[in-house]
């Protein structure tokens, strides 16, 4: 069977918008994460929380092994959102927390039923290389199958830069009808931080992927 971590990385490599991979390829660091057999289920298997470890008054620390840890690599940096699909006898046992690469601790409740249910986790920034997604019991009975990541689109967003807009270096260039060109006997030269540049544009844009 090949490598799920491989296969994640492979379909974002190719800009694929969504990639699925199944709980049972991630580890229980504090053993209170289980494989079980369970038919009908993606793989046929499912990640069983112990349960009773933590509360919702109870909540994990940061150092709290987590019960199971999943991770996967990305090639580029990106946001994504994380659908769960799991099962749990009902929805009063079907809560646990999570986090994303060491971020906030959260709460998720499911409302789930036997035959399963799609869980939207949130959207989230995932790092090039190597990301993490930990979950901690909360509730016996919680059955994970398997996670959906699916990137999301970032807005389109253009901006023109008009040339009365820019700062010239009047010494070495000039405005004409086509455009700005060097003056009449200034050579070319190559271009540094250190220095001025012939032309500069400032330019503000709201946070996002460019």
């Amino acid at each position: 069977m090949r490598n799920l971590l491989w296969i994640l990385t492979t379909l974002l490599s190719v800009s694929v918008t969504a990639a699925e991979f199944e709980a049972e390829s991630g580890r229980s660091a504090s053993g209170r994460g289980t494989v079980t057999f369970m038919q009908g289920a993606s793989g046929s298997k499912v990640i069983k929380l112990a349960g009773n470890k933590t509360s919702h008054k109870v909540r994990p620390q940061a150092n709290t092994p987590a019960d199971l840890l999943m991770q996967f690599k990305s090639p580029a940096a990106t946001g994504a959102q994380i659908l769960l699909f799991a099962y749990s006898p009902d929805t009063g046992r079907d809560s646990f927390y999570f986090s994303v690469n060491d971020g906030p601790i959260q709460e998720c409740h499911l409302g789930i039923h036997p035959q399963g249910r799609t869980k939207d986790m949130g959207k989230f920034s995932f790092k090039k290389g190597v990301n993490t997604l930990k979950i901690w019991t909360r509730e016996y009975g919680v059955l994970l199958d398997k996670f959906t990541l699916k990137e999301i689109q970032m807005p389109r967003i253009s901006k023109s830069l008009k040339m009365q807009d820019a700062v010239m270096n009047n010494d070495r260039v000039e405005l004409t009808d086509g455009g700005i060109r060097l003056k009449s006997g200034v050579k070319a030269e190559r271009g540094s931080l250190a220095k001025t540049g012939d032309v500069e544009f400032t330019v503000t844009l709201p946070p996002g992927r460019y």
